[in-house]
């Protein structure tokens, strides 16, 4: 029989949780937010562009590449900058799966329910045609939108990471 695995030590954070450095750490990690993006976003424009500077139409190579633009920019600045060079976990960061599935999905359906219909009644209200408007809005191609939903989720994921998750509990017990 062979005996129980040995727990891997727990890893201690680089920087203490309200000291100035892990202050610092997390203000360099927000200014290299929009520069990781904007760089990757460079790299790849031959990918997504197509020769007159327009988004291409959707098809693999520009599927893999808009995702790409999340996703590099993630790995490295949350995934290298807080979990291997802080030395701290998703789980830290306030990452972790919910006690009740269910009812956080359905929380999230009517959260998106009443955002649709604040939309709506902005559109309704606030255009001066409001069935153009909308109609102007679902004539980008797919890949425009999946575009917009990525540069979206990308941004929520790190500043939820990096900004509430690292950044505010060492500037609450720094600062109060």
């Amino acid at each position: 029989m062979l005996p129980p695995p040995i727990p891997a030590p727990a890893r201690t954070p680089r920087f203490a949780a309200a000291s100035a450095a892990r202050i610092a750490h997390g203000l360099v990690l927000g200014f290299f937010q929009p520069v990781v993006p904007i760089s990757v976003w460079v790299g790849l424009a031959g990918l997504l562009l197509d020769a007159d500077g327009d988004l291409r139409p959707p098809g693999p190579v520009a599927l893999v590449a808009t995702l790409l633009v999340p996703l590099v920019p993630n790995a490295v600045l949350v995934g290298l900058g807080v979990v291997a060079l802080g030395r701290t976990s998703l789980h830290d960061l306030g990452w972790k799966l919910p006690d009740k599935p269910a009812r956080e999905a359905a929380l999230g359906l009517c959260g998106l329910v009443a955002y649709l219909a604040v939309f709506a009644l902005a559109v309704g209200s606030l255009a001066d045609e409001p069935h153009s408007t909308l109609a102007t809005a679902l004539s980008y191609p797919a890949s425009s939108r999946l575009l917009l939903l990525v540069a979206g989720a990308h941004i929520a994921f790190f500043e939820e990471s990096v900004f509430r998750g690292y950044l505010q509990p060492a500037l609450i017990g720094k600062l109060g």
